[in-house]
């Protein structure tokens, strides 16, 4: 009897033992989840406030864009009933130097003048060009260009039309090998307006032939060559 009660004695205490233990883990394993739900929730919400953040800076950076083109485009209003002028200054909005250019001339065509306003700044060009007809200007091109990768821009023929057109050369930031950009805006019919933005990868144009060569990304003697013909009512196609 007592050997049996000995035993029962025994099995009661390990019983509450492993209660004890299961308990324990129990608590343990909760405390290790809350932690790091914790730390997961300290993580997101420190990235949602850096990017509040940066949606706050690229807002006020777009408005103080914004209102600098505002001015610009007043001047080019004092000078409307010209068809051509130059006017160059830098100002400072929020202690941010701007450098802006305003050119009004026949930059496309002979008949036809186009406004374009440039804005440098340390991280970024701003090239927006207007058409001018009836006393006002009417944007057709908006381009913005990382100034590290911005090469130049240049007017000229490049579909073969005898119409000029604006494009911008611009060179990679990152990658091993050739990349060499050319965004492409053709001047349409009318003579005003300007096409979609054609991008290019290290591109010959030739306007003669109407026709565009290039060379894609990649190692030398391992990529591929390109060719493409201008089409009048598509933009372009492939050969």
């Amino acid at each position: 009897m007592k050997k049996t009660l000995h035993i029962l004695i025994l099995v009661i205490f390990t019983i509450q033992i492993s209660c004890r233990q299961t308990s324990n883990k129990k608590d343990i394993s909760v405390v290790s989840a809350d932690t790091l739900l914790t730390s997961i929730d300290k993580k997101e919400q420190e990235r949602l406030e850096k990017r509040r953040k940066i949606e706050e800076q690229d807002y006020a950076d777009s408005l103080r864009l914004d209102k600098v083109l505002q001015d610009a485009l007043k001047i080019a209003y004092q000078n409307i009933n010209k068809d051509k002028f130059v006017e160059k200054y830098e100002i400072s909005p929020n202690s941010i130097p701007v450098s802006v250019k305003i050119n009004l001339n026949y930059h496309f065509t002979k008949t036809n003048p186009h406004l374009i306003i440039r804005r440098n700044e340390s991280n970024a060009i701003y090239i927006d060009i207007y058409s001018k007809s009836d006393n006002k200007y009417e944007k057709v091109i908006s381009h913005e260009q990382w100034a590290l990768t911005y090469v130049n821009d240049t007017i000229r023929d490049i579909n073969g039309d005898g119409l000029n057109d604006f494009v911008v050369n611009w060179y990679g930031s990152s990658g091993c090998c050739l990349k060499a950009f050319s965004n492409v805006y053709l001047i349409r019919q009318d003579k005003k307006a300007f096409s979609e933005n054609f991008e290019f990868i290290n591109p010959t144009f030739s306007p003669k032939e109407k026709v565009i060569r290039g060379v894609c990304y990649g190692h030398p003697g391992e990529t591929e060559l390109y060719k493409y013909k201008w089409n009048r009512h598509f933009g372009i196609c492939f050969l």
